[in-house]
């Protein structure tokens, strides 16, 4: 990997809560780097601070300190409009509970991000087809999620999570929720889409099996990064 393949680069991230019974400190001064194209897993103990982190890395919360930059923008000097409209356009989001719309179709809960964008309908309802069948739901496209099956469920919310053709997709316990079987075809998805779309993955997880198959794993402890 090269500098020229940089896609984010986090420096001293610090992150302070304060409440009536005081200051919490999660993070410590985290210092990290994504490469393009590239499966990052972020291992460790519940309450590290492996959330916190993959939050703040996708604008969701803001650290006390210490700066982000996705190839080489600084988003510290963005106003909340101009990260919410940067987030849309350039990260995707896998939670462990997949937040689809109970009252539309896994086509209509895949297009939503591009209507945020004022897209033209008939263009992105192709592209939300093609993304489910990319997952292997090309025969879900009209069910909705009560339809579905956890498994199918969470594939949705990949394909989603593409819709924008984002460079980098945060994926928080994306499989949390899921049986070994769904869970695998769920990692096979996620794997086959790097490998032909060229995203990056930042994966929170405590699947050490999942961890052993990124191209790179960050263990953290109390807030850092120890390996």
């Amino acid at each position: 990997m090269t500098e020229n393949n940089i896609l984010l680069n986090a420096r001293d991230l610090t992150k302070t809560y304060f409440s009536t019974v005081g200051e919490v400190q999660v993070l410590h001064g985290i210092t990290m780097q994504v490469f393009s194209k590239e499966i990052v897993a972020i291992v460790g103990a519940s309450g590290v601070g492996k959330s916190t982190l993959l939050n703040i890395l996708g604008t969701l919360d803001k650290p006390t300190s210490g700066t982000i930059e996705i190839e080489g923008t600084d988003l510290s000097t963005m106003d909340d409009s101009e990260l919410s409209e940067f987030r849309n356009k350039t990260m995707g989001f896998i939670f462990q509970f997949h937040h689809l719309l109970p009252e539309l179709s896994a086509t209509e809960n895949v297009m939503l991000p591009a209507l945020l964008k004022g897209e033209s309908k008939k263009i992105i309802v192709s592209r939300a087809s093609m993304l489910l069948s990319d997952v292997g739901l090309s025969h879900r496209l009209n069910h909705k999620p009560s339809e579905l099956s956890g498994g199918e469920r969470q594939r949705v919310a990949v394909a989603r999570s593409l819709m924008n053709e984002p460079k980098l997709i945060l994926a928080d316990e994306p499989a949390g929720n899921l049986d070994s079987g769904n869970a695998e075809a769920l990692y096979e998805s996620m794997w086959k889409l790097k490998e032909e779309r060229g995203q990056s993955f930042v994966i929170v997880t405590h699947n050490e099996e999942l961890a052993k198959r990124a191209d790179r794993t960050i263990r953290m402890e109390d807030g850092l990064i120890v390996d």
